[in-house]
């Protein structure tokens, strides 16, 4: 018989076997779906490779596989997020931001706005004030949208591109980097409606340090006393001939019209790059198709935030014009005026191709001199050598004394001995190259021409760009849309 320790031994066995067996057949389940997973890799990864074998494996073609998947997961993520934000709906009445009122709901209303992840749908709640009849959203209140389809970093990127090239390049480039099909027509909306907002920004703070009012006089000398001084800042001012469809005064009138630009810079924002070149890093510049008076405003409003009224020392460079004299000096009476040395180049180099002509060697000889004469401040002697220069027709002999005459009429401002060896700079051509970087390089292109305003509106843009006002402007909420 068996006993009762020979069946307990017998459970105890059999258990132990099926044990063993789940345990064995575990561990092939396991090695199972690991093979299957491997399996299930290679399968994938082969795909993969004929699919860029098909289409040429390269880096650019992975790179753009991935850049396709970023913007789908952003617009899916972005869309997400947004949802959060409701339609803005606050109830059926609230308070009227423009004359404290009760505005009434009207209903929601669709608007599509268009961002770097593409194309996005919005429902907006719709309310109205009965008294002074003004229309808003919460929504695009709350979000900061602005007017316009373009919205978020794609606004940015389009104005930034939209300034810095002719529209249809900007339609081509944003297409590349967005896979958007910008019309140039919107893009040139879009820097108008963003260039007056600048504009206006402009012209209150001009008027608000505007010397013509006590309160303006009050604000200047409010923002003159919290400027840092520095211990020398530049001021230059110059004008550039821009094409505009302006109406023609007559028949030798093309449309031209003067942008007057300014270039505000201290001596620690400057980095010498080479022997004889000295590149501007910081500081201001500005321009506008304006009059005199209005010019003025903008000149001052820019010194004093520069701390103009506080400098030890305050340099003016201009080309020559008597305008530019007249505002430098009533803008900062005390400045040291000098004429910029390369436009003064400029006026000898005319003067020897009216002498000389066609030939060189002693053009670039007698231009030589006077250059190394102009620097040790020798006026008389350029004087005298320019008279005497050889000239056989009328035209040639009133090119040559159209130059002494701007010699005589600057002189005050040619010391050049005296402000090299201060470290002054003598121009270089400083503030003509401001001219052609804000307003020539954009505005001046084959076959443009500009709207007084469209004009106006593209030069504030570019100011801030070329400045470190960019990213204020960018960052802060301004107009929204109603």
């Amino acid at each position: 018989m068996t006993t009762q320790n020979q069946r307990s031994k017998s459970r105890r066995t059999k258990k132990s076997r099926k044990a063993s067996l789940a345990a064995d057949k575990a561990r092939a389940d396991r090695q199972d779906l690991k093979l299957q997973q491997l399996t299930e890799k290679r399968r994938i990864r082969e795909i993969e490779q004929r699919k860029y074998a098909a289409e040429g494996t390269s880096f650019f073609a992975v790179e753009t596989d991935v850049r396709k998947e970023v913007r789908d997961a952003g617009h899916l993520r972005l869309l997400e997020k947004l949802s959060g934000f409701g339609t803005g709906f606050e109830g059926n009445s609230r308070v009227c931001p423009k004359c404290g009122a009760q505005q009434h709901f009207k209903g929601n209303v669709d608007r599509t706005i268009y961002t770097e992840f593409g194309e996005i749908p919005l429902k907006r709640a719709y309310y109205v004030c009965p008294k002074c009849g003004h229309g808003c959203y919460p929504l695009d209140e709350k979000l900061g949208l602005r007017e316009g389809e373009l919205q978020g970093k794609l606004r940015e990127i389009a104005t930034m591109q939209s300034i810095l090239m002719p529209y249809e390049s900007s339609n081509a480039a944003l297409k590349r980097i967005y896979d958007q099909d910008i019309d140039p027509k919107t893009l040139q909306r879009l820097v108008d409606r963003e260039g007056e907002e600048t504009l206006a920004e402009d012209h209150e703070e001009e008027r608000q340090m505007s010397l013509e009012t006590t309160e303006g006089g009050a604000k200047t000398q409010e923002a003159v006393a919290a400027a840092t001084a520095p211990a020398r800042l530049y001021l230059g001012v110059d004008g550039i001939m821009t094409p505009t469809r302006e109406t023609r005064r007559d028949d030798q009138d093309q449309g031209h019209r003067e942008a007057k630009v300014l270039r505000i810079f201290a001596d620690e924002d400057r980095v010498e790059v080479s022997r004889d070149r000295r590149e501007i890093l910081k500081g201001d510049m500005a321009g506008r198709v304006c009059n005199a008076t209005e010019f003025r405003a903008m000149v001052h409003c820019r010194f004093v935030k520069a701390g103009g009224h506080t400098a030890k020392e305050v340099i003016g460079l201009g080309d020559g014009a008597p305008w530019v004299w007249n505002t430098i000096g009533e803008v900062a009476p005390t400045a040291i005026q000098i004429l910029d040395f390369m436009h003064l180049m400029g006026y000898i180099n005319d003067a020897v191709v009216a002498g000389y002509g066609e030939d060189e060697k002693p053009r670039h000889e007698f231009a030589d001199r006077m250059a190394t004469a102009l620097k040790e401040s020798q006026i008389d002697f350029v004087l005298r050598k320019l008279e005497s220069l050889p000239s056989r027709k009328k035209a040639d002999r009133e090119v040559i004394e159209r130059t002494v005459q701007y010699i005589i009429d600057n002189r005050g401002r040619m010391d050049y001995k005296t402000y090299r060896a201060k470290g002054y700079d003598i121009g270089s051509g400083t503030i003509e190259s401001t001219g052609k970087r804000l307003v020539g390089q954009r505005l001046k292109g084959c076959g443009m021409r500009w709207n007084r305003e469209s004009a106006n509106a593209m030069i504030a843009i570019r100011s801030r760009w070329y400045t470190n006002r960019w990213d204020a402007s960018w960052s802060a909420p301004r107009a929204l849309a109603a």
